[in-house]
């Protein structure tokens, strides 16, 4: 993407998602891809498109997988200013203004409650991957969610996010459930994805050659979409951290860099994990200093990911002392403790003090 075109597409993610003052007098779709937002009425809602009768070119159904975001006729401003905080990682935040509009709800349209339901749990979940306190709340509120909307156009998406804080708790027969109900989904992105996560499970239940095969399946299907090569991506991964296992470092990290090179800068998860596990195989290596540089990666680019920075600070806490800077291993730990108490990631830090 050109300096150009990534300004660009700031500036009208900023304009749509974070400045407007006045509440919005039509429904937004905001698409994947960087397409034109469509803006209008929409009419017809399911759990697998929307229809929207656009203000300029009448009618057109959307997808659920190719939608990014919605915003509806007549939400507060400071809803959307919440989104901007969620998926920039201000969690704390963001849920406590989802709170403050939840309490004055009679203001909101019958939609914009529900969304609204939806975006406290999902910002539930993201909180829950880097505060383990937090996976049995999200996880009842995506189930709720689901069990009281089950045919709302946010149905896969809380199903995708239920999985994985099923998975963080390690409750894996209910993330086999979850995985098996995601498959059903109509398009091929949406089953490579539970393909994808059935080789993270059998992973984390050391299943490695399993878990290999899976990642292996999904690499050998045709992707077709930017949305199913991120699928693809995500084996890759997943066949990254099997070959580290495995002690299969060189192949790991080749694996690794070739993900690095051609992910999308949106699949901020995908990055962060990715540069993590090359950390990694560079430290079984004996390459503290490349190791590092790795880890930096996430601290500095990735801290909105919480799971995956808290790794990266355990790991930076434990590595730079030994290459002579005890002053910034002192750093990550402070922001370690503060960010992230109640992960494993400070308990076994303290554990190894």
């Amino acid at each position: 993407m050109t300096v150009r075109s990534t300004l660009s597409v700031w500036f009208l993610s900023a304009l749509l998602f974070g400045l407007a003052v006045t509440p919005l007098s039509a429904d937004i779709i905001i698409r994947k891809g960087g397409g034109t937002p469509l803006n209008g009425n929409i009419t017809a809602s399911s759990k697998t498109e929307l229809t929207i009768e656009k203000k300029v070119g009448g009618p057109e159904t959307v997808p659920v997988n190719e939608v990014i975001d919605v915003r509806w006729e007549g939400e507060p401003p400071k809803l959307n200013l919440a989104r901007t905080n969620e998926h920039g990682g201000k969690l704390d935040l963001a849920l406590a203004t989802y709170d403050e509009i939840a309490k004055d709800a009679a203001s909101l349209s019958d939609k914009s409650k529900t969304d609204l339901e939806f975006l406290i749990a999902r910002a539930t979940a993201r909180q829950a991957m880097g505060d383990p306190g937090k996976l049995e709340e999200a996880a009842k509120k995506l189930e709720a969610f689901r069990q009281t909307h089950a045919d709302n156009f946010r149905d896969y998406e809380a199903l995708s996010w239920l999985g994985q804080v099923q998975m963080a708790k390690k409750d894996f027969a209910a993330a086999q459930a979850t995985y098996d109900n995601l498959s059903r989904a109509p398009w091929p992105d949406y089953k490579l994805a539970a393909q994808a996560a059935q080789g993270r499970l059998l992973f984390l239940q050391d299943n490695v050659d399993g878990a290999l095969a899976a990642y292996e399946a999904v690499l050998g299907t045709n992707a077709a979409t930017p949305a199913e090569k991120s699928r693809q991506q995500e084996a890759l991964l997943g066949k990254a951290s099997c070959l580290e296992r495995q002690q299969k470092f060189d192949e790991a990290l080749s694996s690794l860099y070739q993900l690095i090179t051609e992910v999308s800068p949106e699949d901020r998860p995908l990055q962060a994990e990715a540069y993590l596990r090359q950390g990694d195989c560079l430290l079984a290596q004996g390459k503290t200093k490349e190791s590092i540089i790795a880890y930096l990666h996430v601290d500095v680019l990735f801290d909105s990911e919480k799971g995956f920075h808290a790794e990266a600070l355990y790991r930076l806490a434990t590595l730079w002392g030994q290459v002579g800077y005890p002053d910034r291993a002192a750093e990550a730990q402070a922001t370690l403790e503060s960010d992230y108490p109640n992960s494993e990631w400070f308990k076994k830090l303290t554990q190894k003090s």
